[in-house]
């Protein structure tokens, strides 16, 4: 169960099957983070925001937080929906 990558994970996994989970049945973590590839992403941008200055193009909001997507803009990362609103001559990721 330790291997589940949820922030409230079911006591066991036969309970799971055999009843529906109650509260009882959950435990809390402290502090859930990012998964290994959000936080790459969010790595790239800001090491391409280091590398390139801003401003940073990036196809669609790289995660569900509006904290770190704000952090983002703030330090120069524009988020964008399509490649096609990229002025030319500009970096993108």
């Amino acid at each position: 169960m330790g291997g589940e990558p949820t922030c409230l994970r079911p006591a066991t996994y036969a309970q799971r099957l055999t009843h529906d989970v109650t509260h009882e049945d959950l435990t809390a973590v402290e502090a859930a983070g990012f998964c290994a590839g959000v936080v790459r992403a969010i790595d790239i941008v800001r090491i391409a925001l280091e590398a390139f200055g801003r401003p940073i193009y990036v196809r669609k909001e790289i995660v569900h937080n509006r904290f770190v997507v704000e952090e983002l803009q703030q330090k120069g990362a524009i988020f964008v929906d399509s490649v096609d609103e990229v002025p030319r001559r500009t970096r993108d990721l």
